[in-house]
């Protein structure tokens, strides 16, 4: 899940809840928000403040969230104001964030069947760039297959790419299936499904999983020396880019003795050819660690410009490049600027925490 929005499902979750309590627990339903209500002049107004206007009345009516319910928007708003305490740019990263350290990774199911035993279809990962293989495997405990076959297919039109007779060794059924130069016939692009079929138990049976691969817009050549800016260690990444395009890169930074640190994100608009994206480090982020760095994990994206368009994807030509030492004392001390955005949600979450 995006960190940027997962305050929001919480905040939303527990909004619902104070909608209910409203509604379950008041005879007239007040609004949340301190609002204008119009009363007839001969009403009787016993709270707030009423202004006399052509026969109305306005009065303000001021109403509070039970009280564990602004404890727990309370806790909310903490934890929002926490991860804002360093730009988005460059977020906090730990050990425990597996999915951000490993972005490609095939999660793989195992299959229990109804007559005993199981199969299970594994990939080296989730999305292939070109020219690297399709590396896939077949597991099955306790069943015994015959005839396998592994098939991969375009999900846009179901046209068959590649397919392979596979024998297996103690169950176990490996595939690797190597793409055709574009330029010498069918260019592997897009959604793609890897489907195995077999025989088992005297029926033609299959298991099939969705990959994507992708034809690179751009690529990472080349990392720069970084360059203090304010409190930002700013390191510029050469690319050579073959799509122009509105791009997004991320990758994760490393200490010197693997442990990681923050993950960065730059977005820009590229023209084709060598072009530069920056990569910003905020210092608060380096727990006072000095360098060098390790890059690693990039995911670099060429935005789609509508619904209709799918999203191009990049390379990097190595999985890792090292980033120079530069001494802290070189980055100021100056504490991260909140967003408009990311002020106008800690605002909100601190009014339904009662307070504002």
């Amino acid at each position: 899940m995006n960190k940027g929005y997962g305050w929001a499902l919480v905040a939303l979750t527990m909004l619902s809840g104070a909608c209910w309590w409203w509604f379950s627990g008041h005879d007239a339903v007040p609004q949340l928000q301190t609002e204008a209500v119009a009363k007839p002049a001969s009403a009787q107004v016993k709270t707030g403040a009423a202004n006399k206007t052509q026969g109305t009345e306005v009065v303000e009516v001021k109403e509070q969230l039970p009280e564990e319910l602004q404890q727990s928007f309370t806790l909310v708003a903490q934890s929002y104001a926490a991860e804002v305490a360093t730009p988005a740019y460059s977020r906090p990263l730990s050990s425990a964030d597996t999915q951000l350290l490993a972005p490609n990774q095939f999660f793989a199911q195992t299959i229990p069947l109804t007559e005993g035993g199981s199969i299970r279809l594994e990939a080296s990962q989730y999305r292939f760039s070109y020219p690297e293989p399709v590396q896939v495997s077949l597991i099955s405990q306790g069943i015994e297959l015959n005839g396998v076959q592994v098939q991969l297919l375009s999900q846009q039109n179901g046209e068959l790419l590649a397919s392979q007779a596979l024998t297996g060794q103690d169950g176990r059924y490996d595939a690797v299936l190597t793409p055709q130069a574009p330029d010498q016939g069918q260019g592997w692009d897009g959604e793609l499904e890897v489907r195995f079929v077999f025989d088992a138990r005297g029926e033609t049976q299959q298991l099939q999983t969705a990959i994507e691969y992708s034809q690179p817009v751009a690529e990472i050549t080349a990392v720069g020396s970084p360059s203090p800016v304010g409190a930002d260690l700013v390191i510029p990444l050469q690319l050579t880019v073959k799509q122009a395009g509105f791009y997004r890169l991320r990758a994760n930074l490393f200490s010197e003795d693997g442990q990681p640190l923050a993950q960065l994100t730059a977005t820009d608009r590229l023209s084709s050819g060598a072009e530069q994206l920056k990569l910003k480090v905020h210092k608060s982020v380096l727990a006072g660690r000095s360098g060098p760095y390790w890059l690693r994990t990039f995911v670099l994206e060429q935005m789609s410009a509508s619904p209709a368009e799918p999203t191009r994807y990049g390379k990097s030509a190595k999985p890792e490049y090292k980033v120079e030492y530069l001494s802290l004392d070189s980055l100021s001390d100056e504490p991260a600027q909140l967003s408009d955005e990311e002020r106008q949600r800690l605002e909100l979450l601190q009014k339904l925490a009662g307070k504002q």
